[in-house]
């Protein structure tokens, strides 16, 4: 009967040749390096790529009040966010709310000892290498300092002792924070994982930093484009409803129906994440004929067949945002999970990726484009709340 069926509405309602809606273009040519840059997913500095976190409950407005709230309480600021969304830039956006240039320790290492602590510390404080923990204590300063501290996971290694460092370092803060006013980044599952293992955000004004609205992603996606026009090709699933529909419009029309349905879909899988968008837009692009960038939506699929051991080495690389194969190692040591063999299997998948050289170290974090997928694996198969 469907066949019959289907057989029937092809002969009354014949769908219209693709040619006729999507021409062929020849000749393209790939994205020059400087389109490229305008989509790398190293951190932004122009401080409108983050305007959508202002307002009255946006981010920029929350740092600003924990700021006027450390004058009278003194009381350090925890941002957590998920990765990708451009909590660096927020910082780097809010930067001028400070009567002085905050100091800013980047996430360039992993620190593993008191004295890598103390070599990035003092001098953030702007104070000479004191030769000592106990020394750097009892440094006086003569006028209040703000400090940001990217990424406070990376001064945990989930192992036995892995985490009295990350306690001294809340000491520090604690003793000091009647002249530093200390803001403190974190992934969110490693504050998740934290919270039940040491109640890490009572030492904090803690504060989540929310995804990026829709309208954002789009408006930040179109100024990194500005001076290219747009030009969609056929959609991978193109029903002869939607063919139809297409085939009675003028050109124009049909390229803003697919111009629509095509932030639809960047929209819907970057959920509020502009690393995902991007990625997304960069799968996309199929090349550039003089001004035009003609773009293609890229086929989702999701992960399947995860193992239980896949699991365990996923969570412990959202637990640390990045590891490198002896980290890895170390983290399994006491477990019968192979670690470096499978860290191997899922870089094969594409589920992680290398992340850039810290202290010529190479560590893998997960791949922004499984970001929520995996995400939601370790919710449904490993029973974690923190979504």
């Amino acid at each position: 009967m469907k066949n019959a069926l289907q057989w029937i509405q092809e002969r009354l309602f014949p769908a219209p040749e693709e040619e006729e809606l999507f021409p062929p273009i020849s000749n393209l040519e790939q994205l020059p390096e400087p389109y490229l840059r305008r989509f790398g997913l190293s951190p932004v500095q122009e401080p409108e790529q983050v305007i959508g976190r202002g307002g009255e409950e946006g981010a920029l407005k929350m740092i600003e009040k924990a700021w006027e709230h450390w004058k009278d309480y003194h009381t350090p600021l925890l941002l957590e966010s998920e990765p990708g969304i451009g909590m660096t830039s927020l910082l780097i956006a809010a930067l001028p709310f400070f009567e002085r240039p905050p100091a800013l320790i980047e996430d360039k290492e992993r620190i593993t000892s008191r004295e890598e602590l103390l070599r990035v510390l003092a001098p953030a404080l702007g104070v000479e290498h004191t030769g000592s923990w106990e020394a750097l204590f009892q440094v006086q300063l003569e006028k209040p300092q703000v400090v940001i501290f990217e990424n406070a996971e990376r001064l945990l290694l989930r192992r036995i002792g892995g985490y009295d460092l990350l306690r001294d370092f809340l000491h520090f803060i604690n003793a000091t924070k009647l002249q530093v006013f200390w803001i403190v980044t974190i992934n969110d599952y490693s504050l998740y994982f934290l919270n039940r293992a040491m109640n890490f955000s009572d030492n904090f004004q803690a504060k989540k930093v929310a995804h990026l609205s829709d309208e954002w992603i789009k408006q930040i996606i179109l100024n990194r484009n500005e001076g290219y026009q747009m030009t969609f090709f056929k959609p991978h699933e193109l029903t002869r409803r939607h063919k139809r529909h297409l085939a009675g419009m003028d050109q124009a029309s049909r390229q803003e129906s697919l111009k629509k349905n095509f932030f639809e879909q960047l929209i819907q899988f970057a959920g509020g994440n502009i690393s995902r968008a991007i990625l997304f837009w960069l799968s996309a692009a199929q090349g550039v004929k003089g001004d035009t960038v003609f773009l293609k939506a890229p086929h989702i699929t999701k992960p399947r067949g995860v193992r239980l051991d896949e699991l365990l080495v996923l969570e412990a690389v959202f637990l640390h945002t990045s590891l490198s194969f002896e980290e890895v190692e170390a983290v399994f040591r006491h477990s019968s999970t192979n670690g470096r063999f499978l860290l191997d299997h899922l870089l094969a998948r594409g589920w992680l990726y290398p992340r850039c050289l810290r202290s010529g170290v190479q560590e893998y974090q997960v791949n922004f484009w499984y970001l929520h997928e995996l995400k939601q694996l370790l919710k449904n198969e490993l029973n974690r709340n923190f979504l």
